[in-house]
Formats: C-alpha cells, structure tokens, sequence
C-alpha cells in the first residue's frame, strides 16, 4: 500500500511539473523569412576555452558555434596578452579568432586584434593596459561592466556624492572607463546572475524542450549599461558588443548559448575562406562599430538599416556625418520584419519609433543615434545595432569688419610662474630594496643613473627591486618628479611616493612605459592612486619622505633581467596655484588599489 501511495505521489509530481513546464514554455522563436545577404555574418564574441576556465578546446567551441550555424567565434581567454595569439584558422566552418582577456584593477578587459604578444605582463590599473593594448594594435572593450559579481563589476566611480570631498561607493553611468573603445552592452553571464531562483529553475526546466528560447528569457534590456554606452558614445565614438562570456561548464551549453544570441558584422563583401584576411575584416568591422547584436532565441537574424543623411552625404552604422550641411534626417528600418517595433535613441532617449520603420530629421542634433528594435511585446530588444554619430555643423565663418584692422588688445607681461625643483643626483641617498631572490645595483655614468635588475623566481607574489631615494623630512612640497628614462627593452616601471602618514607612510604610484627610446617623463600627484590601502582624497602637492622607481611580478615575469637608465631627476612645484591645486588634495577617482596590495617596499625604512 505505501509503495502504491509513493508511485501515484510521484506520478502525480511529475505530472504536475510536466504540466506546469507546458504551459510556461516560453514562446517559440520567430521565424525571419528574409535571409541575411552574404556580407552580413553572424558569430559568437567573448568565449573561454580549456586555455583558462572553459569547459572546451577551440575545436569544440567551433563545433558547437557551426551547430549553431554561426560564421565566427572570438575566444577571449584568461591572460597577461605574453601568450602568442593562435594564428586564425577554420575550424568545422567557423572562424576561430584568438583573443585575450586581461585582468585590471578596474575590471576586465577584453583586447581585440593585438598584433603579436604583450613583450611583459599586461595588469595593474585599466589605464595603462588599454595603453597598452593600444600600443599592441588592439582595441580594447570593457567586459562586463555591470556584472552582479562584485569581483568582476567595474570599479571606477564616477560622482561623488559622499558630501563635501567625499567619495561615492558606487557608479554611475556614464562613468569614465580609462580610455577604452567599446564596452560589453550585453553581457550573458551578467544577464543570467541577474534572475532569482524560480527564473533559473524555469529556464532549467525549458531547456530540453526549447533552449534557445528558455536561455534568452533570462535577458533583460540593461538599461543602466546602455546608459553608461549612450553616455560614452557623446563624447566618442564608442562600440557596443554583445558577450556571449560562454564557458560550456555544462554539456551543451555552448551550443545553447550560442543559439540564444549572436554578434553580427556587416563587412564590405561576404568571407573568403582565408583564415588571416577574413579576421582581418570581422574585426575591422568590430572595431569601427560595424556590428549590431540580435537575440536569435527571439527571431532569426536579420539585417537593420540605419543612416544618417545631409544634403550632401550618408553615414551607416558605425560611420560618422561630419560638418553636415543642411537638415539631417535619421532613418531606421527593418526591412526583413516590417511589423517590428523600431526606435531611434539618441543620447539616451527615444527620439522616433514606428512599426517596421522610423526617422526623425531637421536641423542636425549632434550624437550617437542608435537603433534598438522589439518583436511581440517583449521588453527585451530583439536587435541593437551600433550608432551612427552626426557632429556638429561646421562653424560658420564670421566676415572681416570693414574699414582698418583693430589693433589687438594690450595685454599684461606673462609672468613665469615660481617653481621650486628639488635635483636628485646620484649619491648615497639612492639605495636598492629587494625581494627574497631578486636583486639590483646603481651605478653613475655620463648617461646619468643605470639601476640594473634582476627580478627573483624564488617567490614570485613578492618579488621585487626598487630603486629608492630617501627625501627626508625637509619643508619643501612637490607636485610632481620629472626625469628622462629608456630600458633596454619594453617594460613598466611603477613610480612611487611615499608621504607622511599612516603606520610607516602612504604610498600613491602610478606605472610608465620605458623602452629603448630615451623619453621626458612627467608624473604628477593628481595622476596618482593609493597602493595598498583605501582613501578619499589624492594629494596634488605634498612632501615627500622617499621616492621608489619599482619593477615587481605585476608587469615583469620573474627571472628577467634588465637595466634602466634615468637621467635629469627632479622634484618639482609649479608656483602657479592651478597646477598644484588650492587646497593640496582632490577627489580620488579609485578608493585604492586591492590588486597592489602586496607591492613592494612596504618593510623598507623610507
């Protein structure tokens, strides 16, 4: 009898979860008629193989994207950018494209078609690794910027809004992000973490039945990401990607992920089967905003329209109206879905909508105008696609007054401002600090100072050679150290100061880039940040009780060798308030730096 009850309980159970993932199926996708032409190409962007924290080789990840039926697939693995980018290649009819993903302090980033290994560790603060990253012939996208993770959200904020000289703990769109090219508008990882429990045990229980579909339920429009994009995009041109971030942790899932949603480029003219030259064009078409993002557990692909037009000239997506003449009219279609929603933003705000069709025109209105278009109701978008910018008018050129030319306005002898510089010549001030294995030394030379290294490998967390220079307690306030410097190859030096306060000193650094070249270097305060402790307010001028050129693990593999020359080094103060500041401190755009905890010198005695 209790056998039969536990059988017809269960039945029932099941009967009631067979029912119950009936009915809430998601709808099923729509069906697009028109096929995409042969230049506009579907493909996957950001993907973990085997190589970090995926779950499948690159030939796997191919697999499962031409299961898919997507055309390329951007990897976009765990690194420093020193491991060689595999060459492009085809693999089950997908384009593999190897890229990188790098860790900041800030947040990740991704860095798109570098030219050839990073020559030392990429890391530290966003700043300089999309310097970098420029430097190496890549762009580089901000990964998901507003993950639910603490760890791998962005920290960059932007207003403060603690009170007088305080400092906000959040971020704000629109938040400055170093420099970068483009950002992650869409990211699935993010969007997945963002849904509680009954969403997630829905799309688990759909799966089976329609993957695709149950995947892309769990995706909300971002609005505060596409704020911060929109934000960007006004000053610069800025490129939205939508991230797969896909890790195939569970059987099938890359292709699940896959199906769900896609990153399209519109290239000049369909693929060739050359695995180099047809990287090439996908991620120039990424790179210049030639791309949209469309959401294929909704409807099938299709190809948007989006123009800008003046009386002379048309810009598409991703291309810019420069100095328009005449009226500009904006025009967004969907041709292959006329009873598609579409809606023009422009600046963060929907400026025309209409179904399968919309524009709006007059005298031009300088920004980004980008198209987000909707299918059945949903409140996801089914297709955004990257802006076309319109600039403002050119200037219209003011005729000279008739009769004699006025005399320009007498103006006041500019006065030099006072600066006050503080030599710091080779002496016995200058010591070495070091880790547990490395080492260095400093010589004299006509040349100026040669501070040779060694970096250790028996300890790599804490490895380290600093070249330092005690500055004693004197009364002067410096708002900057001047120099010139060269390596004898590509490195990152870390310039330190430690101040008066704290246990034994604060510390504030910042890194520069040195290579064979003998360049000027200047380093203010106002560009520094805290090493290894949190604060509110950055000093612009300050004493200084010791300065540290540093080479750690952070920037240089442990086991090189190396030798830096320095020449012409100098404290500096300007006498001119603007430049050192009223009140000697400003507002700290990062409380501190979690990822330089362990830098070196703190034991050291300066």
């Amino acid at each position: 009898m209790l056998f039969r009850r536990l059988i017809q309980t269960t039945a029932a159970l099941v009967a009631a979860v067979a029912a119950y993932t009936a009915i809430t199926l998601p709808p099923g996708r729509i069906t697009i008629e028109t096929p995409l032409p042969a230049n506009a190409v579907i493909g996957a962007y950001h993907i973990h193989t085997t190589r970090s924290d995926g779950a499948g080789t690159p030939d796997e990840v191919a697999e499962a994207a031409a299961k898919a039926g997507l055309r390329f697939a951007v990897m976009t693995d765990h690194g420093d950018a020193t491991r060689p980018p595999d060459a492009p290649r085809y693999s089950h009819g997908v384009l593999l494209i190897d890229d990188v993903e790098i860790s900041t302090v800030e947040g990740h980033v991704v860095a798109l078609g570098l030219t050839g290994p990073a020559p030392y560790p990429l890391g530290g603060e966003a700043r300089d690794v999309i310097e970098d990253v420029h430097r190496l012939g890549g762009a580089a996208i901000i990964a998901h910027p507003d993950s639910p993770r603490e760890e791998l959200r962005w920290h960059n904020p932007g207003v403060a809004t603690g009170g007088p000289g305080g400092l906000a703990g959040g971020r704000g769109p629109g938040t400055d992000l170093a420099g970068a090219d483009g950002l992650e508008w869409l990211n699935a990882d993010s969007e997945w973490r963002n849904d509680g429990w009954p969403q997630l045990v829905n799309a688990v229980l759909h799966m089976p039945f329609r993957p695709a579909e149950s995947f892309a339920q769990l995706f909300h429009r971002p609005a505060v990401t596409l704020r911060r994009w929109d934000a960007l995009a006004r000053r610069a041109s800025v490129i939205g990607l939508g991230a797969v971030d896909a890790h195939g942790l569970i059987a099938g899932l890359y292709t699940s992920t896959f199906r769900s949603f896609a990153q399209a480029v519109i290239l000049d003219g369909p693929l060739t089967g050359d695995p180099a030259a047809d990287a090439a064009r996908v991620l120039r078409a990424l790179r210049t905003g030639r791309a949209f993002t469309v959401i294929t557990g909704i409807a099938g692909p299709a190809l948007p329209q989006l123009t800008a037009r003046d009386d002379t000239r048309t810009a598409v997506i991703g291309g810019r109206l420069t100095a328009p003449v005449g009226h500009v009219r904006i025009e967004a279609s969907m041709p292959a879905a006329p009873g598609a929603r579409v809606a023009i933003l422009h600046n963060d705000r929907e400026v025309a909508s209409g179904m399968g069709h919309a524009e709006v025109a007059g005298d031009p209105e300088p920004g980004a105008y980008r198209l987000e278009t909707f299918l059945g109701g949903r409140p996801m978008p089914w297709v955004v696609t990257n802006p076309v910018y319109v600039d403002p008018p050119a200037a219209a050129s003011v005729p000279a007054a008739s009769g004699s030319p006025r005399a320009p306005r007498a103006t006041a002898a500019q006065v030099p401002a006072e600066t006050v510089q503080m030599p710091l010549a080779f002496g016995a001030a200058w010591t070495i600090e070091h880790g547990p294995s490395s080492s260095g030394s400093i010589t004299d030379s006509p040349r100026g100072l040669v501070f040779a290294f060694s970096v250790g490998v028996q300890q790599p967390a804490v490895e380290y050679v600093a070249l330092a220079r005690s500055i004693g307690e004197g009364g002067e306030s410096f708002d900057r150290i001047e120099f010139t410097a060269s390596a004898d190859a590509p490195m990152r030096l870390a310039v330190q100061f430690r101040l008066p306060g704290g246990h034994d000193g604060e510390r504030w650094g910042r890194s520069i880039y040195l290579d064979a070249t003998p360049r000027p270097i200047i380093v203010r305060m106002s560009s520094l940040v805290p090493v290894g402790f949190r604060a509110t307010r950055r000093p612009v001028v300050a004493r200084i009780k010791a300065l540290l050129l540093t080479i750690d693990t952070l920037n240089t593999a442990p086991g090189t060798r190396g030798v830096v020359h320095l020449s012409d080094i100098r404290l500096v103060r300007s006498g001119d308030p603007a430049d050192s500041g009223p009140n000697g401190q400003q507002q700290v755009e990062r409380p501190g730096q979690e990822q330089q905890v362990r830098r070196p010198g703190r034991k050291g005695g300066r």
